[in-house]
């Protein structure tokens, strides 16, 4: 999990099945708790970003939702997209192995504010 903050979101469709979704630009803001101090030194994370993906379907709105709900907000999805920016959140990055060109490489599975636990 990565400090970070949303940047910006987008609105708008996946580009295979034009799917409805909510597109997060999030910069990283620091570290993961339980990074070593040797790993910190040899990663560069001034002005990295993460893309994280939300798509707007009745199977998979509760994930926007909770999300939202993490950061403190209620109402409507469209009001509170702008509300987003600015806040901070943590980061839950994985790595995976891209089977077609066997590199590895970061995914985003989701935002978590402040609020998650509540």
């Amino acid at each position: 999990l990565y400090p970070g903050r949303i940047l910006r979101y987008e609105p708008g469709e996946s580009s295979n099945k034009k799917t409805p979704q909510v597109q997060f630009t999030v910069g990283v803001t620091g570290f993961p708790d339980e990074m070593d101090d040797a790993d910190k030194q040899n990663l560069k994370i001034e002005g990295k970003t993460f893309r994280c993906t939300y798509y707007v379907t009745p199977e998979a709105l509760f994930r926007l939702s909770n999300m939202l709900k993490s950061l403190g907000l209620k109402g409507y999805i469209d009001e509170l997209l702008p509300q987003t920016i600015g806040e901070d959140v943590m980061i839950d990055v994985t790595q995976e192995l891209d089977q077609r060109t066997n590199k590895i490489f970061n995914r985003v599975d989701r935002l978590i504010g402040p609020h998650a636990s509540e």
